[in-house]
């Protein structure tokens, strides 16, 4: 089964490809994505946690997130935890 297909979801709803534009609604979508091992979805729902997109604002969910996608290789996520500062 490819889990990418939750990923692709999220995204149609993210960006409202042929749908309404719903971020909220593309949030599940990710998290089921990103559970199971999706790195671009690990990604994609540490963003959100961060910076309140479509989900309240939660760091420390953002940064176990962002752990998970950078020991896959997500350069990005690495950036991310480089620049890190506790509350």
């Amino acid at each position: 089964y490819d889990h990418h297909i939750y990923y692709q979801y999220g995204s149609i709803y993210y960006n409202g490809h042929g749908v309404r534009k719903d971020i909220a609604k593309s949030f599940p979508y990710f998290c089921r994505a990103a559970e199971r091992g999706v790195e671009s979805a690990q990604f994609t729902v540490a963003t959100m946690l961060l910076y309140g997109q479509g989900v309240a604002v939660d760091k420390a969910k953002a940064k176990k997130w962002f752990q998970k996608a950078a020991a896959q290789g997500c350069k990005d996520s690495q950036n991310y935890l480089n620049s890190w500062v506790d509350d």
